[in-house]
């Protein structure tokens, strides 16, 4: 820039550090020896990075998944060169977690599974930090967040078997079904005596025979 826009820095030493830089700088350093006049050096240029930035979404068929299963989410990275390695923390319902390592690709998308989930829970991101190339920033300011459902399994309970029957009769016998919607369809396998049988069919939840 001109002569009116440079800023004095009462500094005498050759070293000088500077850690809250957030727009493009020029610095330049002044000489001068007893009543000599001043000599102005070459311009240094220092461009500082904006911090990386990490935003969390839950993959298609995510939102909704089975107790005991996982869920797959897209974190989408930026502000990170392509080849640069970082690593994500977020707290996954109550647990604070460390993804492992990723590499930046083209796209800057990523995917993270959760661990098994049985309840709904929400996954929050934390903070992201690289850990290769230059330069290696950090943001421990992130608040993306998703929620994920998690649906209880269907049950199937024997209420009435009978303990006793003539040879060449038939078994009847009651389940309970539960966890299932009003007008949620299900099968039902089961075995008679380590013999597979032909499946059993229903709608909703209750009492059947």
């Amino acid at each position: 820039g001109s002569w009116s826009s440079w800023n004095d820095i009462a500094n005498t030493t050759s070293n000088q550090g500077y850690f809250t830089l957030t727009n493009k700088m020029e610095f330049r350093a002044v000489y001068q020896n007893g009543p000599c006049n001043e000599a102005v050096s070459d311009t240094a240029t220092v461009v500082p990075k904006a911090l990386p930035i990490a935003t969390i979404a839950v993959a298609t068929g995510s939102d909704t998944i089975c107790s005991g299963a996982t869920a797959t989410l897209n974190v989408t990275v930026s502000n990170v060169s392509y080849g640069q390695n970082f690593v994500i923390t977020y707290v996954e319902g109550t647990s604070l977690k460390t993804s492992g390592t990723y590499t930046q690709n083209l796209s800057g998308i990523h995917t993270l599974t959760t661990g098994v989930l049985t309840t709904n829970t929400t996954i929050s991101l934390q903070s992201i930090s690289v850990n290769s190339g230059v330069p290696q920033c950090a943001n421990t300011n992130l608040n993306s967040n998703v929620s994920v459902i998690v649906q209880p399994n269907p049950i199937a309970t024997l209420t009435t078997v009978p303990s006793r029957l003539c040879q060449g009769s038939t078994v009847t016998f009651t389940v309970n079904i539960s966890n299932v919607g009003t007008a949620d369809k299900w099968t039902l396998n089961y075995t008679l005596d380590g013999v597979v049988q032909t499946a059993a069919k229903g709608t909703g939840a209750g009492s059947f025979t």
